[in-house]
């Protein structure tokens, strides 16, 4: 595979990536109370947060639609896009200066580290040990294999196959390589 497929498999759909656009808002503002002077009720601002999130808190988010489902891949709005990349990762992570940085891959695959093939034509990533889904059930490179499977097959209604038809092929050898 290309650089340019190297790109492509950093796309969301393949593992989707997490862009984590919203944030958490803490605690809740008192109740306006009335002024004597017949000025409008005032509003205090909610107290900050305070303290370090532990697993198991609670994240509130104020968004303008409901999502008709979480899954990025066969839906169109624009909130699924939002609500799942706050939720759902991939196997490299696009940096703000436009280059790829692993996150659930161990590394950035390239030529120097075994990842691409001399030819360009094969990438192997392997995945980050430990990683588990929100069932407790671990993340392997089966996974990856499914989404791509369901992406590609043409009885889903996918918004997007870009590139996509472009791979040859996807092997699973072991739970944490992706060929």
């Amino acid at each position: 595979m290309s650089t340019w497929m190297n790109r492509l498999l950093a796309r969301p759909g393949l593992v989707v990536m997490l862009v984590p656009l919203l944030a958490a808002c803490g605690g809740t503002a008192p109740a306006a109370t009335p002024q004597s002077s017949g000025a409008p009720a005032s509003a205090k601002p909610a107290p900050a947060a305070s303290g370090t999130p532990k697993r198991g808190d609670t994240v509130k988010v104020g968004i303008w639609q409901e999502p008709a489902m979480i899954n990025p891949i066969l839906n169109t709005q624009t909130i699924t896009w939002i609500v799942s990349y706050s939720m759902l990762e991939g196997l490299l992570q696009a940096q703000p200066d436009g280059t790829y940085a692993p996150n659930l891959a161990t590394a950035l695959p390239s030529k120097e580290n075994g990842g691409v093939s001399a030819d360009g034509s094969t990438i192997t990533y392997k995945l980050k040990p430990g990683v588990v889904w929100s069932d407790g059930q671990p993340f392997t490179s089966k996974d990856v294999l499914f989404t791509y499977k369901v992406i590609m097959n043409n009885a889903n209604p996918v918004i997007d196959r870009t590139g996509y038809p472009d791979i040859d092929s996807i092997t699973t050898p072991d739970d944490t390589t992706v060929v």
